[in-house]
């Protein structure tokens, strides 16, 4: 699957390009080194003695601002990870996660940085709750396989804008796909013929829509939570590359590893019984501030 799937996702880069980031990679690798530990420690720290001060109002007075209750987690990659079981952990505010974290475009193990969006049941008893995504650089896809197939610009595709529901899996990679101006329809055996036609030099005619290559090394994810149509949390977070001293259109970020941040996470709790009135323009200005 690995070298079908990197036929048509790199697709739009040229060869020399992709040994070039493999090169990259590969020095990169052992330069990096966070102290997990003691970040966690100092971020747990900030929480306790930042414990006093929630719940609070917003700064118009008019929302009543709790701690997020959605958990975002992130997965182990590294090379002995078995993903049927995988490594996983919940995101803490500003801590940025370990080596092994990380998500590298020649993975063998996941096609794109896993990030699992999950919210308690018990939160909003009774209600669905859906994530409302958007993300700035690069683009998600959901878990390759079964009934989204295996390729990205497929079933599986979501794009930069998206809704999915509570506790789903989804993936981040460092490019954006062209569907507006690709002329095929998705179609799992032409696709297949193609690429056995390729392998030997051959075509069937079938083209591949095109990818442009995410070359600015950080993207912000905005994340809003609904439990049926109400507005009741709202999450913000990074993704960002291991090296950011390159220069914005580097080609060099093809060859970095990509990491999740979380930045901010807050939930807007029922008050006796009601739901809070939360629109975009407040999400906007909690941001902000």
């Amino acid at each position: 699957m690995l070298g079908k799937d990197l036929s048509e996702a790199l697709g739009g880069i040229v060869d020399d390009k992709i040994l070039a980031a493999m090169k990259v990679y590969e020095k990169k690798r052992r330069h990096r080194g966070i102290i997990y530990r003691a970040a966690a420690m100092a971020a747990m720290l900030a929480i306790l003695l930042t414990a006093a001060l929630w719940p609070r109002r917003s700064e118009d007075g008019e929302l009543i601002i709790a701690p997020g209750v959605v958990r975002v987690y992130a997965y182990d990659l590294s090379s002995g990870a078995d993903m049927s079981q995988p490594v996983c952990v919940a995101l803490e505010e500003g801590v940025e996660m370990p080596y092994e974290y990380g998500w590298h475009i020649t993975s063998n193990i996941v096609p794109g940085l896993p990030i699992t969006l999950s919210m308690p049941e018990s939160a909003f008893e009774g209600a669905q709750i859906t994530f409302e995504v958007s993300v700035n650089g690069g683009e998600f896809f959901r878990k390759l396989g079964g009934k989204y197939g295996m390729h990205r610009f497929g079933p599986a595709y979501l794009g930069q804008h998206f809704t999915v529901e509570n506790n789903q899996t989804i993936f981040w990679w460092n490019n954006l796909t062209d569907l507006e101006n690709w002329g095929e329809e998705y179609d799992e055996d032409r696709i297949r013929e193609e690429l056995e036609a390729s392998m030997t030099g051959g075509t069937t005619g079938y083209t591949f829509p095109d990818v442009i290559p995410f070359l600015a090394g950080k993207a912000y994810a905005d994340i809003i939570i609904r439990a049926d149509a109400h507005i009741v949390g709202s999450v913000r977070m990074v993704i960002y590359a291991d090296n950011m001293s390159l220069p914005i259109g580097s080609e060099e970020y093809l060859g970095c590893r990509y990491y999740a941040k979380l930045l901010s996470s807050v939930s807007f709790p029922m008050l006796n019984g009601e739901y809070q009135d939360v629109n975009r323009e407040q999400i906007e200005e909690i941001k902000r501030g």
